[in-house]
C-alpha cells in the first residue's frame, strides 16, 4: 500500500487535471474492451456472425467516437488527457470493424422476428438513439458525462451479452477472451472512475458493482455452454469432441421449450437479440 501510495503521489498531475489513480486503472480497461473487441471481429469474420448486440454497439461507437474527438479537441478538459484519447479513438477503430460484421450479417437474426426489409429502418433508429442518448448525456452532465455514461451504458451491455447467449442457444461469435476482456475492461473503469472525485455518486458505483456481477454470471454462463458443446472453452473456433458434447446441460437449454435437432438446440419460442 506504500508504494502504491507514493506512486500515486508522484503521478499526480493537478495543472493537466491528471490524476495516477486514472494512469493505473484506464490502461485496464482500455486493454481489456481492446481485447474483447479484437476477439469479437475475429469470430465475427470467422464465424460469419456479429458478437455484439445492437444496441450495446450502437451506444459504444457514438461514445468512443464522441468523446475521441474531445479528448482530441480539449486536452484536458477530461481525465486521462492524450492516454485516454488514444485508447477511445483505438475502440471506435474497433467497433467500426464490428458494426461491419453487424451489417454484413445481422440480417440472419433480424428476419427471425421481423421482415427483412425493416432491416435497415431499425438499424437507422437504434443508431439515431444511441446519438441522441450520448448527446444529452454531455449537454446534461458536461465533463462528468464521459464517466457516468461509460459505467451506466455498460449495465444494460452486460445483461444483454447474457440476453443473446440464450437467444442463439449457442456460442456462435463468443468467446471466453471476449467475456473476460468485457469484466476486466468495465472493471477497470469503474475503478478509475470511482477514485475521481467529481464522478464519485452512487450511481457509478452502484451500475459499476451490477456490471461486474452480470459479467461474472455471463463468464459463468459461456464457459459452461462451451463444454456442453464438447468445445474448448479457450478454443472457440476448434472442432467440438462429440464425446463429450452433451447440449441437455447447457445453460441456455430448457427441456421445457427446447429441442436438439442435427446437434444444435432449437427453441419453439421464437427470439433474437433484438
Amino acid at each position: 500500500m506504500g508504494f502504491l501510495t507514493t506512486l500515486m503521489n508522484f503521478c499526480h498531475f493537478p495543472e493537466f487535471g491528471l490524476d495516477a489513480r486514472v494512469f493505473i486503472f484506464a490502461p485496464v480497461a482500455g486493454l481489456g474492451w481492446l481485447f474483447a473487441y479484437i476477439d469479437l471481429i475475429r469470430l465475427g469474420f470467422k464465424q460469419k456472425t456479429y458478437g455484439m448486440p445492437i444496441a450495446a454497439l450502437a451506444l459504444n461507437i457514438v461514445w468512443e467516437g464522441l468523446y475521441a474527438y474531445m479528448y482530441w479537441a480539449h486536452d484536458g478538459m477530461f481525465y486521462g488527457g492524450y492516454m485516454m484519447a488514444c485508447v477511445n479513438s483505438a475502440w471506435f477503430i474497433a467497433d467500426c470493424l464490428i458494426l461491419y460484421t453487424h451489417i454484413k450479417w445481422g440480417k440472419k437474426d433480424f428476419v427471425k422476428v421481423a421482415d427483412e426489409r425493416l432491416f435497415w429502418p431499425w438499424f437507422a433508429v437504434v443508431m439515431i438513439m444511441a446519438v441522441i442518448v450520448e448527446i444529452t448525456w454531455l449537454q446534461a452532465y458536461g465533463v462528468r458525462a464521459n464517466g457516468c455514461t461509460a459505467i451506466v451504458q455498460n449495465l444494460p451491455m452486460s445483461m444483454l451479452f447474457i440476453f443473446l447467449l440464450y437467444l442463439r442457444k449457442g456460442t456462435e461469435g463468443q468467446s471466453m477472451m471476449i467475456a473476460i476482456g468485457k469484466m476486466l475492461g468495465t472493471i477497470g473503469a469503474w475503478l478509475a472512475i470511482a477514485v475521481y472525485p467529481s464522478l464519485q455518486d452512487p450511481l457509478n458505483i452502484w451500475c459499476g458493482m451490477c456490471c461486474t456481477m452480470f459479467d461474472l454470471i455471463y463468464c459463468v454462463l459461456l464457459y459452461k455452454a462451451f463444454k456442453a458443446e464438447g468445445k474448448n472453452p479457450w478454443k472457440p473456433l476448434a472442432p467440438a469432441d462429440p464425446a463429450k458434447r452433451d447440449l441437455t446441460k447447457s445453460p441456455v437449454f430448457n427441456p421445457k421449450t427446447d429441442t436438439i435437432e442435427n446437434d444444435k438446440i432449437v427453441s419453439r419460442v421464437v427470439g433474437s437479440d433484438y
